[in-house]
């Protein structure tokens, strides 16, 4: 437990810095405190558990078996966010009917915002997906991703320009 001798008594605001939040891409909270003269003020600085964010993020009646993928789409070149960028994820489901067990392709599209962010809400924790992202004619390569049980994901794109490409075929 940390305290502050002196402060001020007035409405403060406090919050918390922590590298491995940063690489998750996630924000602490912001708690405002109403300080009174001479009074002890307990100051509760936490996270949410990652299911608790990814309901957060997706929404209060968000399932234990989805997952929310989070994540910017850049240019490879000078890592700057491209803006109204399309994601599209997709990933195979066993699909059962009467006495035949098929699969079926889903697939879910997002798009980045104007700082080049975008969540994708829905894939199901603990698979295997593979995903792509386009702006105009640049393409990213097709990504394959894991999600883990905890069902939450960060995957970054870099997206880069094709500027020729040359087909060859022998000579006989």
């Amino acid at each position: 437990m940390r305290s502050f001798d002196a402060v001020p008594s007035g409405v403060r605001i406090a919050s918390f810095l922590a590298s491995v939040l940063d690489s998750l891409r996630l924000e602490p909270g912001i708690l405002r405190l109403v300080i009174a003269d001479s009074a002890l003020v307990m100051m509760p600085l936490a996270t949410t558990s990652g299911r608790a964010f990814c309901a957060l993020v997706c929404g209060a009646k968000f399932p234990d078996h989805q997952s929310v993928i989070i994540a910017e789409v850049q240019r490879a070149d000078d890592e700057a966010p491209i803006a109204w960028a399309t994601v599209e994820i997709e990933w195979l489901e066993w699909v059962l009917q009467k006495r035949a067990l098929s699969t079926d392709q889903t697939r879910h599209i997002a798009t980045t915002d104007s700082a080049g962010r975008y969540k994708l809400c829905g894939a199901p924790a603990g698979s295997t997906l593979r995903s792509v992202t386009w702006h105009g004619a640049d393409a990213s390569v097709v990504v394959e991703m894991i999600v883990p049980p905890t069902g939450y994901v960060i995957q970054d794109f870099a997206m880069g320009s094709v500027e020729y490409i040359a087909v060859c075929s022998p000579t006989l």
